[in-house]
């Protein structure tokens, strides 16, 4: 298509096309050119087709043509984001002021002229310079819309009305259609002006509404802060004061301890200067006697009368049988003493131990305020066939039938435990297990490489070097890792078991939820994999998950 819209003579793209007398078209600017150069031998002829001209040609602007150039340039632009070009006037290189749709021409200032003051080109329709009159023209008569047709409510032609479709149809005068539009839209510009005001307000209403929305949701947010802050730092201030607390109690009781033990180390000491003296009386008086038999009876060997010495073996027979059978110079060991203060520093170091234990607690207390409690749930994937979880994944029932499950490889598929979906490497985390409904019971921890596949014990929790556990088995506490068995520090099955993790100590605590945490044990190792909870439920036995509570 390019080819055909080329100029003959620059070659390019028609610019501004202009046709002579013999229907060839020409770039506006060339073809001045080429007259120009023909005007000085006096001889005008088309330079294309050679076509002789007894005067200088006036050629006329191709619209057509025009919009087909303008089109395909269009087609070939990337963007139509660049302004129009002003079309040129028909008679000069002028730019256009003008264009005639009678004419279908385009005139500058100075050709518009005769436009302005000859009466019959007044009638003329001129319009603001254009290089494109397709919407000006009706497309099925080439001529120019001079009419109006109210039941088609369109522009059309003199030949539309004449011999078209608009022939029964109320015309008007192009101006008297104007009048009728300004005339109605003079009656709706004073509703449209109203409805703006009244949509204007409207919107101011509900921009203040939102802008009073922010300052209310930035003052409930202050609030919220605000109120945090408050909460953060009367958990800290508690934190404070019971620290304060243990600190005091563990001075107090370090004193107590200190001075009982001087105390019973003092009376030890005394008791233990009269054990010897009171064994040196014993022992003095025991060498004494024994002296004295010993004379006797070499007294009795010496006698040469059979009488005498008869009598004299009867009298010492009886203390000789007694000395040979006592078991002389053995030291008795003395027992303490009722009231012996050795005896109660026993008991105030267990309370010196209680002490410290609750310091340990609100250590741990403060990295969990830090980091924050995280909401645990199950793992649905690791749940064995004989478990039962809730909808919320927050509640395991152990069951006796086995459950449809899909083959996972990471599901237990012969011991009833289940892992949490959440997985630790590093920080401090806190949970706590209800037993709703008792029965036999496994809480832990596990690496999360456990075996998971087999009955035997190497996939069993607290049976392998992979996992910790406290288990209630028949009402009976016990603790297990790597098939060690230990006794915890209480024994009483607990309905509540809060654990707390601190991997980066590599510690592992299990306290039993009474009124106040009782220690149950205490794991310390060397955390190096990745870590979860770890739950074994029996049949009928339920456990649910809480979020640790404040420490």
């Amino acid at each position: 298509m390019e080819d055909e819209l080329t100029c003959p003579i620059c070659l390019e793209v028609f610019s501004e096309p202009k046709m002579l007398y013999c229907g060839h078209n020409f770039c506006s600017s060339c073809l001045e050119n080429v007259l120009r150069k023909q005007e000085e031998k006096g001889e005008y002829s088309c330079p294309e087709c050679s076509w002789e001209f007894q005067d200088k040609p006036t050629p006329k602007r191709n619209f057509k043509l025009a919009n087909i150039v303008e089109m395909f340039e269009a087609s070939q632009r990337p963007s139509s984001s660049e302004p129009r070009k002003t079309p040129g006037c028909d008679f000069c290189s002028a730019a256009a002021e003008k264009t005639c749709l009678t004419c279908e021409m385009s005139f500058c200032s100075q050709h518009l002229k005769p436009h302005l003051d000859k009466p019959a080109l007044q009638l003329h329709r001129l319009l603001d310079p254009s290089g494109e009159l397709t919407g000006l023209k009706c497309a099925e008569h080439g001529d120019v819309f001079k009419l109006y047709c109210s039941d088609c409510r369109k522009c059309v032609c003199t030949l539309c009305v004449v011999e078209g479709e608009h022939k029964t149809h109320c015309i008007k005068s192009l101006k008297n259609a104007q009048h009728d539009v300004k005339k109605a839209l003079g009656e709706n510009l004073p509703l449209i002006v109203g409805k703006l005001e009244i949509y204007k307000n409207r919107l101011q209403q509900q921009q203040e509404e939102e802008c009073q929305l922010k300052v209310n949701d930035i003052y409930k947010n202050r609030l919220q802060r605000e109120e945090e802050e408050c909460q953060l730092k009367k958990h800290f201030e508690g934190i404070k004061r019971r620290k304060s607390g243990c600190f005091e109690k563990l001075q107090l009781h370090m004193q107590e301890y200190k001075t009982q033990m001087e105390a019973g180390i003092a009376c030890a000491e005394d008791q233990a200067c009269r054990d010897i003296e009171t064994n040196i009386q014993r022992l003095t008086q025991e060498h004494s006697d024994l002296q004295e038999i010993r004379t006797c009876l070499e007294n009795v060997v010496a006698e040469t009368d059979p009488f005498q010495c008869i009598q004299g073996f009867l009298s010492v027979e009886e203390r000789v049988d007694k000395a040979v059978q006592e078991q002389h110079g053995e030291l008795g060991a003395t027992p303490l003493e009722k009231n012996n203060p050795l005896r109660d520093c026993e008991l105030k170091f267990e309370k010196f131990r209680s002490e410290i234990e609750k310091l340990h607690q609100i250590l741990q207390s403060v990295k969990l305020r830090i980091q924050g409690f995280q909401e645990l749930t199950f793992d649905p994937n690791t749940a064995s066939p004989k478990l039962m979880l809730s909808e919320d994944r927050r509640t395991v029932r152990g069951t006796k039938e086995s459950q449809p499950r899909p083959d996972h490889p990471e599901r237990f598929d012969y011991h009833p435990q289940v892992l949490c979906t959440q997985r630790f490497t590093s920080g401090c985390h806190c949970w706590e297990v209800e037993v709703v409904e008792s029965g036999n019971w496994a809480v832990g921890l596990a690496n999360k490489t456990m075996p998971r596949k087999g009955w035997d014990n190497a996939a069993l929790l607290g049976y392998n070097a992979d996992s910790w556990c406290v288990y209630s088995v028949f009402s009976s506490v016990a603790v297990w890792h790597n098939n060690q068995r230990e006794v915890p520090l209480h024994t009483a099955a607990p309905r509540r078991v809060r654990l707390l993790l601190d991997y980066d100590s590599g510690e592992l605590s299990f306290y039993h939820m009474a009124t106040s945490p009782i220690l149950l044990y205490r794991f310390t190792t060397k955390f190096t994999q990745v870590v979860c909870p770890a739950f074994w439920a029996g049949p009928g036995t339920k456990l649910t998950l809480h979020e640790g509570s404040d420490l």
